[in-house]
């Protein structure tokens, strides 16, 4: 398989059009949440050979490849109202779920009594609502049609991907590095807190089905939710 490129993670400051841009607004876990989910991640690449999760930081997905149809000014000000009085939310990992389209990630979308945890159902939802003026649909929107239907409540998942989106290529290894992962996820924290919002901006060469061979990004503004 191919590796991604060298400068994953790395997004530097050269001027680009802003159309090359994608945005994501992200959960970003604790200590004891990232770092033993990146072991899970770099376990998966260097013996299973899966690549697309380390494209990424560790992160819950809130709004996701957002094409903007305005400033980062404009998008910063918008979560800022967002996010004002809002709360942390405690979550808690149900295990690992395969059925995240091609990926595997840490199941967050319920309580310890399974029921689904409205708390960031209803974060989703605000953030979803107050940022639609602000997010386009361009013609390189890899997943745009797709987006449009389901960015309905119900269909948002919280999770914490592990073994990425080029999990498609080969299903029979992505099931056997899920199940090689699954006695390995009780080292991630089960019960947390997530306090902190992350708007990360993202380049790649080309928004296709492997965007992520070149991805890069930066974070760029984070935010703190009351206790």
């Amino acid at each position: 398989m191919s590796r991604p490129n060298v400068n994953v993670g790395s997004l530097d400051d050269r001027p680009r059009p802003d159309s090359e841009y994608r945005y994501g607004i992200f959960i970003r876990p604790p200590a004891e949440v990232a770092l033993p989910t990146l072991e899970l991640m770099r376990t998966v690449r260097d013996l299973f050979g899966f690549h697309a999760a380390m494209a990424y930081p560790p992160h819950i997905t809130l709004i996701g490849s957002i094409v903007l149809d305005g400033t980062e000014d404009a998008l910063i000000r918008t979560i800022d109202g967002a996010l004002a009085n809002r709360r942390a939310i405690p979550v808690h990992g149900c295990g690992l779920n395969a059925q995240i389209g091609a990926a595997v990630g840490i199941d967050y979308n319920c309580l310890p009594n399974g029921e689904l945890n409205t708390q960031l159902a209803d974060l989703y939802d605000d953030l979803r609502e107050t940022t639609q003026a602000l997010r386009g649909y361009e013609p390189t929107d890899r997943k745009a049609d797709a987006r449009r239907n389901k960015e309905a409540r119900e269909h948002f998942r919280a999770h914490l991907t592990v073994l990425g989106h080029d999990g498609i290529d080969n299903s029979y290894l992505r099931s056997e590095a899920r199940d090689f992962l699954e006695p390995l996820t009780p080292t991630v924290a089960a019960d947390w807190t997530a306090r902190t919002i992350t708007l990360y901006r993202f380049w790649s060469a080309a928004w296709d089905d492997k965007y992520w061979l070149s991805q890069e990004w930066l974070p760029l503004r984070s935010w703190t939710l009351a206790e």
